[in-house]
């Protein structure tokens, strides 16, 4: 350790990927909070990775868009998003990670 931690908050534009691999804590970040690709690139309306696969028989998925969820870390913290709170839940994310 070279006594620092490292952290991301805000728009993460990999996206996710299988067991989470592209999120930032897979990609050396300590610390993520955010949503993981744009509002126009979500996959499906009820779904998301890792609960039922959009192409499981019980959704009822749209292909075309999805509530993005917001991040913490690896854990799904709020889907669908809620733009109006975003910015100040950014905000708070930022200056506690700093204030650890």
């Amino acid at each position: 350790s070279v006594g620092y931690s490292t952290a991301i908050v805000g728009k993460w534009h990999l996206g996710v990927g299988k067991d989470g691999m592209y999120l930032p804590t897979h990609q050396g970040f300590d610390y993520y909070m955010g949503i993981p690709y744009s509002h126009d690139m979500c996959p499906c309306d009820v779904c998301f990775y890792p609960n039922l696969k959009c192409s499981d028989p019980q959704n009822e998925c749209n292909n075309n868009y999805v509530p993005c969820p917001v991040f913490e870390n690896e854990k799904i913290i709020q889907q669908p998003v809620v733009k109006i709170n975003l910015t100040e839940m950014y905000i708070d994310a930022a200056t506690n990670f700093i204030k650890e």
